[in-house]
């Protein structure tokens, strides 16, 4: 494995570590927002902020802090595909572990196939976003 792709995976487990690790030490205000320590976490969304509309993450973290305290209704109504980017992210522990460790070689089926996996969430992140904008924001 060259060095550019093993800083990639590592870079990639640790992002996946942090976004599926730190919703369990946050929490969701009275006012619906993020909260650390009883302190705010400021909003990060330019589209919801500048243009004043909900981008097709938006309701993401919330989501992710509200599966890590067992709140699944919460979590779907923050965003509907909270479920599956949290396993996903999840996934991606193990996955980039066995892959900095065992260094497969991947055929070029097994590259395209996992090579889909994102171009989907993507997808499906834009068609629920789509599906909001024509019959309301559930956030």
């Amino acid at each position: 494995m060259s060095r550019i792709d093993r800083t990639y995976h590592l870079t990639l487990l640790g992002l996946a570590l942090v976004a599926t690790a730190l919703p369990f030490f946050l929490a969701i205000d009275a006012g619906g927002r993020v909260a650390a320590g009883g302190l705010q976490v400021p909003g990060f969304c330019l589209s919801h902020d500048v243009l004043h509309t909900p981008c097709p993450g938006c309701g993401l973290t919330r989501g992710f802090v509200r599966i890590a305290h067992g709140d699944w209704e919460g979590a779907w109504r923050m965003n509907r595909l909270a479920f599956a980017m949290f396993l996903v992210l999840a996934l991606q522990v193990p996955w980039r572990l066995w892959v900095l460790t065992a260094r497969p070689k991947l055929g070029p089926r097994e590259e395209r196939l996992l090579g889909a996996v994102p171009r989907l969430l993507v997808a499906a992140l834009v068609l629920n976003w789509i599906w909001n904008a024509t019959h309301g924001w559930p956030i």
